[in-house]
C-alpha cells in the first residue's frame, strides 16, 4: 500500500486525492495507523496537508492553540462519557476512569501552571521540560471549568479524584511580590537611617560652628 494512502483523508478531514480517501479497499488497519501516527504525536496541526508547508515556523502558535482547543475537547468527551456511558459498559467505563482519573487531573493541573506544552506531556521533545510555559487566557478558563466539570461527573462515580495544588504561577507571583515587599521596607529604612545620620552630622556641624 503507497505511504501517502496514510492521511487523515481516510476520516474526512480534509478533501484529498481519490487515493487518500476511504474506498472499498481501504481497511481499518490503515486508519488505525493513520490516526496513531498523525494524530497521537505533539504536533497533529501540522499533518494536514494544508498546514505541512508551516511545520517549524511562526505558525507554531497556531499549532499550539490547536493542541490546547483539542484536549478540552477531549476532557469534555471524558466528562459525558463518564456522565452517560454507552450502554452495557458503565462498569468498563467506571473502573477505567477509576485508572485513569489522577494522571487526567495531573495533567490538566500541569497544563494549567505552565509546566508543559499542550499536547507534549509524557513527550521526548525538549519543550516538554520547559520551566515557564505561555498559557491563553482562553485555556486557563477552559481547564478551570473542565476539571471542575470532570470532578463533578468521577463524584458522581465515587472516583476520587486528586487535590488541587496551588497554582504553580501564583505561587511565583507571591514570592515575586513579596520580594519586591522586603526590597520596598529596606529601602525606605535605608532611607531614614541616612536623613538621621545626615541631620546629627547637620546639627553636630551647627554646633561646632556656634562654639568658634
Amino acid at each position: 500500500m503507497p505511504i501517502n494512502q496514510y492521511c487523515l483523508s481516510l476520516i474526512n478531514t480534509w478533501r484529498g486525492t481519490e487515493q487518500q480517501r476511504w474506498t472499498k479497499t481501504s481497511t481499518i488497519l490503515q486508519l488505525l495507523v493513520s490516526i496513531q501516527g498523525l494524530v497521537l504525536n505533539s504536533r497533529p496541526y501540522f499533518n494536514e496537508p494544508a498546514f505541512a508547508p508551516f511545520k517549524n515556523t511562526k505558525n507554531s502558535k497556531r499549532s499550539n492553540r490547536y493542541n490546547e482547543n483539542a484536549f478540552i475537547l477531549s476532557c469534555t468527551t471524558m466528562q459525558k462519557i463518564i456522565n452517560r456511558p454507552p450502554q452495557n459498559f458503565e462498569g468498563f467505563v467506571v473502573e477505567h476512569f477509576r485508572q485513569r482519573a489522577a494522571p487526567l487531573i495531573q495533567a490538566i493541573d500541569r497544563y494549567h501552571q505552565g509546566r508543559v506544552v499542550a499536547g507534549e506531556l509524557g513527550m521526548t521533545s525538549p519543550s516538554s521540560s520547559a520551566p515557564n510555559v505561555a498559557v491563553s487566557a482562553n485555556f486557563k478558563i477552559g481547564l478551570e471549568r473542565i476539571r471542575g466539570q470532570l470532578e463533578q461527573a468521577l463524584a458522581s462515580r465515587s472516583i476520587p479524584v486528586p487535590a488541587k495544588p496551588i497554582a504553580a504561577a501564583t505561587t511565583a507571583e507571591s514570592e515575586k511580590k513579596d520580594e519586591h515587599r522586603k526590597k520596598g521596607l529596606l529601602g525606605r529604612i535605608s532611607s531614614f537611617l541616612r536623613n538621621k545620620i545626615r541631620k546629627k552630622k547637620q546639627v553636630k556641624s551647627s554646633a561646632i560652628g556656634f562654639r568658634v
